[in-house]
């Protein structure tokens, strides 16, 4: 299961200022030693089949490494998401049929059979990862991630972050970030994920 609080981040140096967060209340954030180069694929069937059943299907490639991920979403409140998550490493291929052995391939080709998925939009960013302890304890990881969602010609900027829970993090854990993040930076909460924001843009640019 995937939790994690989202915020937009309107201003770039209120972006540069969460990179150099060190500690945040009991909680110690530790410099990212390196940043990824990242591109995700939104796909779903011709009958958007996926989007009727509530799940969603994206392929992200990192370096040479592509990974199909299966999300439902369960449940939003505020600026907290809670998803079902499923992913597999694929290499070149695409559709779930010729993904490797794993519940993600049979979770995916349960709900699309033998329909072919096709791209719906592409999300093109670079990600800084902070690592969040609660003394001993790894708790979350804090992204920052800037660039862009393009859906047939039209696009929008991105810049967020995203404190997603891991290891012995706690609900109680990311409350507590969630309301010493939004007190110490003008930063608000962003209800939609990126999926939903490159919808919003799809659904746009169809209307043109």
């Amino acid at each position: 299961m995937e939790i994690e609080a989202k915020f937009c981040v309107q201003d770039k140096q209120i972006f540069r200022q969460l990179l150099a967060l060190r500690a945040l209340g009991e909680y110690t954030f530790i410099a990212p030693t390196h940043y990824e180069r990242l591109h995700t694929i939104y796909y779903d069937t011709d009958d958007n089949l996926l989007t009727a059943y509530g799940y969603n299907v994206r392929i992200r490639t990192s370096g040479k490494e592509r990974t199909a991920t299966v999300k439902r979403g369960l449940r939003s409140y505020g600026g907290i998401h809670e998803r079902d998550e499923w992913e597999i490493g694929i290499g070149d291929v695409v559709q779930p049929q010729e993904w490797p052995a794993s519940i993600a391939r049979d979770l995916a080709c349960t709900l699309v059979g033998e329909r072919l998925l096709r791209p719906l939009f592409k999300v093109s960013m670079w990600r800084w990862t902070l690592h969040v302890y609660s003394r001993e304890r790894r708790i979350a990881h804090a992204s920052l991630d800037l660039g862009l969602i393009v859906a047939n010609g039209e696009r929008c900027r991105l810049r967020e972050l995203e404190i997603e829970l891991v290891d012995k993090g706690t609900r109680s854990d990311l409350a507590q970030l969630f309301m010493l993040v939004t007190t110490m930076f003008p930063i608000f909460a962003e209800p939609r994920s990126k999926r939903a924001r490159g919808m919003e843009l799809l659904s746009r640019s169809q209307s043109r």
